[in-house]
């Protein structure tokens, strides 16, 4: 299986070990750890470290929790670290912590070697599956006959998937209340969210699955390991993809990326690909263009805003402001303005001007739970 998500854009945590947090428009954070397990006293610094560097760096800490409850989820958490822990388990608390904050950059990542013990040591359920709606269906197995593509898991060990769900997406950070993101990022890994946050050390697996033609049966699962379930990998997707295509009665954008070092990679241009393909669109006299964004999980600002100037009919500033909090020194100038410190240097704060070879047919742009940041 593919090593543990690591977002495209996002943040990191320094547990201890946190050092510092950095802070910019995003929130990164990297979580270090140097053992396999934390002393009381070590989680709770780590958490209350975690705690004042979101309250002291992060801008929209309270965008979406009130104050009140920020507070009373971390004293929840702290309460519960009693006594000495694995470092998976503290991770577990700051992932949840980190939910409710509910920006979609800040989330944190398993130390490599933490991970790699985790992988190493724990069975995993020999599945590969997919959310079709809310219903949780098999896309491949592992060499068991009796289950196939297309059945609805109903249950694993008594808790129904709904339940599981719910207790999945508790440990996801995401952009205010979307779920999308969080169905497809599950989907992805469930065999591995399911082993951390639900039932960990379990080694056999007893589904209640729905079969393509009505049944109900139950089905018991040995679990494996991470690398014997390699053949459950979907293929990775390509990133590095700008493509124009012409069709009967429309033109179609392929935009796979808008990380600049995943576009260096190859011999494509950005800024060289938007010029020539809007051009083309004018020569053919397009009226019709699908954008297909789906699966670009963001990357240059600027990159986003050079595409929306290639659509927009009038000067437009792409951030209307980027606030930041009264301890934040880093990246760009700061003014202090109606009671707000705001960056001011950012080229997205500057005005866009419409590009003379804007298309002004109608555009229709295909998203999905992948779709993120820029």
């Amino acid at each position: 299986m593919s090593d543990f998500y690591i977002p495209e854009q996002g943040c990191a945590v320094n547990s201890y070990m946190m050092r510092s947090i950095f802070m910019g428009v995003a929130l990164l954070f990297n979580f270090h750890c140097f053992s396999q397990t934390l002393t009381p006293q070590q989680a709770l610094e780590d958490l209350n470290t975690l705690q004042r560097n979101l309250r002291d760096f992060h801008p929209g800490f309270y965008r979406y929790t009130t104050t009140d409850s920020m507070a009373y989820y971390f004293k929840m958490t702290q309460k519960r670290v009693k006594k000495s822990q694995k470092v998976t388990d503290l991770y577990k608390e700051v992932t949840y912590l980190l939910s409710k904050v509910r920006c979609g950059h800040t989330r944190p990542s398993l130390p490599r070697a933490v991970n790699d013990a985790f992988k190493a040591n724990q069975p995993f359920l020999p599945l590969a599956v997919k959310y079709l709606s809310k219903r949780l269906v098999i896309e491949r197995t592992h060499e068991n006959g009796e289950l196939e593509r297309g059945d609805e898991i109903l249950s694993i060990n008594g808790k129904s998937t709904v339940a599981v769900t719910k207790e999945i997406f508790e440990h996801l950070s995401a952009d205010g209340f979307i779920e999308t993101g969080k169905y497809r990022l599950t989907e992805r890994y469930f065999c591995y969210y399911y082993q951390l946050y639900i039932t960990p050390d379990i080694d056999r697996y007893r589904l209640t699955v729905k079969k393509l033609d009505g049944r109900e049966v139950e089905v018991s699962l040995m679990g494996e390991t991470w690398e014997a379930l390699e053949n459950l990998d979907p293929p990775a997707a390509e990133r590095a993809v700008l493509r124009l295509e012409h069709r009967e009665g429309y033109s179609y954008m392929k935009i796979g990326t808008f990380v600049r070092y995943y576009l260096n990679g190859t011999d494509l241009d950005y800024k060289d690909f938007l010029e020539s393909s809007f051009a083309e669109l004018k020569e053919k006299g397009s009226k019709h263009l699908i954008l297909d964004l789906r699966g670009n999980g963001g990357g240059d600002d600027n990159y986003g805003a050079l595409l929306v100037s290639y659509f927009d009919k009038a000067p437009f500033r792409y951030f209307e402001r980027i606030e930041v909090t009264d301890h934040y020194e880093g990246y760009g100038e700061i003014e202090k303005q109606e009671g707000r410190r705001l960056m001011t240097s950012h080229k997205g704060l500057s005005t866009w001007q419409p590009q003379a070879n804007r298309f002004a047919g109608k555009v229709y742009v295909l998203t999905d739970g992948r779709s993120f940041s820029t």
